[in-house]
This record gives structure tokens, sequence and C-alpha cells, in this order.
């Protein structure tokens, strides 16, 4: 059966378009921001024909598999697209509801529709090997091979196939973990499954140490109100939080971190976040461990001290095995932690999975792509956080520009982490998430200020970002962001870092 609204072209449909100018590979935030960017700002006459293909039935990405009560963690004044707030008006502390946000996309992906003759393919799986794209004689564009419902179609796209996926994070219920387990004596799910499982357990191991595990642990101690003594809580790793009562930005702390460190003889962001603590911009969940990850987690006051009333906390390593005979942790060096609970056993504990990594992106191709290439646009990671929406954006906006810009051009404000085929993959990606990593022209928070130096070079994409409601920046004006900018930017020249 097929369901249409405008043009949201579910699975079974036969009216997939025969031929498009761009193709977006993707319908979550990231490509969805892309399209609207680009349809908002492209001057050619007509407008381009715009087809968002997913695997998912609707819009929305990502958001379409999260947990049921998994929120935003940052105000959703901040998130979305460019052109259509998600927040009520005035409410500047609004966090979207997973129900809000895939409501959202789909409004979005209607007013594209409507407004700009987009379609969203739904159920439909693009085929992206060599196998499944031909270039066409006479620049006609490029011939893609379309599995959607039971039928293999193609559609040619005249311009640009726009990869979405790149930025795709790793969930817990599509990402299995990493140790072993025997399913038929151990009782682990993802986190997704808490709403239904967990009435009927008496014990639960929280796995992992991220946003995921603190939404788990917050999860257990509220709604479901289980004593905080029958929970454990095993995390690899401490993170830094950002406070929610006052969110910084990464190029604030990147300014900061230079700034303070401008007479050692090395620039790491270790320093920074203890000044900030001291600030209260960012938390730390125990007071005697300093963090060595961040990942922009994002928590108030309060539930900083529901999550901090566990304190049956393992902090061995990541978890090689959960041994059946008696649901003990078996950690990579060969430490073992028994459960905590007296008389307990695997049948009463629910192993609750945490552990996938949002920032892994195991999807990704390791391949180093440009962003921008001939017939093909790669969303990569050139701003970072919160949820790559202005990623989608600036880069939407960047192609918006047409001829004004080589590729060139483009890809030379558009640098991004990248994986190094020599190398192992940092633990959490390409991204990073290391404190210990010392300041380099290649690391995320230098090649994010970078990009915005070079797209406040350009007096069209300067003004554009002034009043975006997704730059991070805004709320300094456009003189307090220049000044963030070349701050940061003087002392990492003066340490030859950039040039």
């Amino acid at each position: 059966m097929c369901i249409a609204t405008g043009l949201i072209i579910e699975e079974g449909a036969t009216d997939l378009p025969s031929e498009c100018d761009y193709l977006i590979v993707g319908g979550g935030a990231s490509g969805l921001a892309f399209a609207d960017s680009l349809l908002a700002h492209c001057t050619a006459a007509p407008s381009p024909v715009v087809v968002i293909a997913d695997s998912h039935r609707t819009p929305g990405g990502q958001w379409n598999d999260s947990y049921s009560f998994v929120r935003l963690h940052q105000p959703s004044a901040g998130y979305g697209v460019e052109t259509e707030q998600l927040e009520p008006n005035g409410d500047e502390n609004h966090l979207a509801s997973r129900e809000e946000i895939v409501r959202y996309y789909q409004s979005v992906v209607q007013k594209l529709e409507k407004n700009h003759g987009a379609a969203f393919v739904g159920g439909a799986k693009v085929d992206l090997s060599k196998d499944g794209c031909k270039q066409l004689d006479g620049g006609r564009g490029w011939e893609y091979k379309i599995c959607h419902g039971e039928a293999l179609k193609s559609i040619v796209v005249k311009k640009r196939l726009v990869d979405a996926r790149y930025l795709q994070p790793d969930l817990p219920v599509d990402t299995k973990p990493t140790f072993a387990y025997d399913a038929s004596k151990i009782d682990c799910a993802p986190v997704n499954v808490l709403n239904d499982q967990m009435a009927n357990k008496r014990h639960f191991v929280v796995v992992g140490a991220g946003k995921t595990g603190m939404d788990a642990i917050y999860r257990l101690l509220t709604r479901a109100e289980v004593h905080p003594d029958n929970i454990l809580w095993v995390k690899p790793n401490e993170m830094w939080i950002t406070a929610r009562e006052n969110i910084g930005s990464c190029m604030e702390l990147l300014r900061d971190c230079a700034v303070m460190n401008r007479e050692q003889e090395k620039l790491s962001m270790g320093a920074a976040f203890l000044e900030w603590e001291k600030q209260g911009r960012v938390y730390r969940l125990d007071p005697t461990t300093v963090p060595t990850k961040f990942r922009d987690a994002t928590l108030d006051k309060d539930e900083l001290e529901v999550i901090r009333r566990v304190t049956n906390v393992v902090r061995n390593g990541r978890v090689r095995e959960i041994r059946s005979s008696d649901g003990a942790l078996v950690f990579g060096d060969g430490t073992v932690s028994s459960l905590p609970w007296d008389g307990s056993s695997p049948e009463d504990t629910l192993y609750v999975h945490c552990s996938a990594g949002a920032f892994n992106y195991t999807k990704q191709s390791s391949d180093e792509e440009a962003v921008f290439a001939p017939g093909k646009i790669v969303v990569q990671d050139v701003y970072g956080t919160p949820g790559f929406c202005f990623v989608g954006s600036i880069i939407g906006r960047l192609e918006a520009m047409g001829c004004r810009l080589t590729d060139k051009e483009r890809n030379e404000m558009c640098l991004a982490p990248r994986f190094n085929p020599g190398a192992a993959v940092p633990p959490l990606g390409p991204s990073g998430g290391d404190l210990g990593d010392v300041l380099s022209s290649d690391h995320g928070f230098v090649q994010r200020l970078a990009n915005l130096r070079k797209w406040r070079s350009v007096p069209e994409l300067r003004k554009w970002m002034e009043n975006h409601r997704l730059f991070n920046l805004k709320g300094l004006g456009d003189a307090g962001v220049g000044k963030l900018v070349d701050e940061a930017w003087t002392v990492l020249e003066e340490r030859g870092i950039v040039q």
C-alpha cells in the first residue's frame, strides 16, 4: 500500500520520478537541512528538482529508530532546518521529543514539496556501488539504481547525488554490542526496550558511558522508580558534560584553550575544560575523576544529581564478555566484575546495551572522499554537533551559490576529519573525542575554526550566518564572532598550527 502526503512517496509507490537534478540519499537531519538551504537560496530558474530517498518509510532518519523517551540534549532552537523552527514561539529552553521531531520533519518535507516540488521517497535503497551507477553520454548526468519496495528502478541525476548517510550514527537498536554473550541465558537488549522490559526485572546493568547510558539511568530512576542500588553502570570512560544552563560552543572552548595555553609547550584541551568547570559551563559526574572524553552530552543540574545517585559504577574499560554462569562482566584486560547484588542471577537482570557509540560511524565508508566532486556531494563533519544540522545547511548553501564558487573553493572551506587508512580509527570515530589529543591542523575543532574563518571571508555567507537559526554563535553578533575567530586563529598561527 502506498501512502502519499504531497510527494512523500512510501514503499510500493509507482510514481518514483524518472529524473531529478539532485538525489539526496538520506532523509535525516543533515540531508533535509541540505535540501532546505539549497532550495531556499538557489537562484536558478526553474528551481532544481530534488528527490530525497531514505530506507525509512517516513522522514527523520535516525529519529525513526531512536528510543521512544529520547529528547534533544540542547534547545530545539538550534536543531532542524534553516527555514522552519522546531521550538514553540518564545520557548528558548524547549527540548523536542522524538515524536515532535518526527512530526517536524514530516512537515518540513511537505513544505519542500509544496514550495519547491521536492519529493521524499520512503522505503528506498539507492545502489551506490560501481555497478549501481553509470555515467550517461553527452554530459546528461548519472543513472542510479534504486530498490523501491519489490521493484528495481532507475533514476537519472542531472547534477549531483548527495550522500547524506556519511554521518549516520550508530544506535544500539541497529548496532550489535561488541561484547559476547549467550542470548539464551543472558537478557541483553538495546535501550529501546526499557519501556517494555523494565517492569519484570529486579536488577539492571547499563553498559555505556555516553548520553544514551545517561538517558537509560535517568529513565530507570525516575519513570521506572528503580532503586539506585539495583543499577550497575559500566563506564569505560568518564565524560565531560555540557551544562545546559550555560551552554558554550566548541569554538569558544577552542579559543579559551588557545588563549589559556598560549605560553605552554603544547596546546591541549584539558586545562580549558577545568576552567570551564569553574565557570559552570561543564560538569563531571564523579568529582574525584578527571574526564578524558567529550562528546557534547548535555545535562542540567537536576538531571546530574539524579544520575549521581547511582554509585555502583565499574570503570574497568570495555566489556569483552558477559559470563553465562553468573552474569559477571569480563573485561578486555581479563578483569572480572561480579554482579553486586547478593543472590542475584542473570535471570532477574537486564543488561541494557547503550554502547554503540553514536560517533563511531561504523556504517561510514573508509574511502576518503571530498565533500564536493563531479556529480557528487558527500555531507561530512565540517562544523560538528549538535545534530549536524548546520553542517547540512552550510553545504547546501555552498552548492546554491552555483558557479560563483568552484568545487576547489568549496572544498577548501569544508575541512573535515578523515579516516587514516594507515592508522587505527580513534575510539570515538574519525571526529575524535579524546581530550589528550594535542591540537594540530587536522584536529576537528581547528578544522571547524578554519572553515568558519573562510565562510566569513565571503560576504554573502557571512551575512547569511548572522541570523541563521542553526548557527550556534549567532548570539555573539557578527563582531563577537569575528573577535572570537581572530583571537583563536592568532594563537594557532603563532604556534605554527595553522597558516
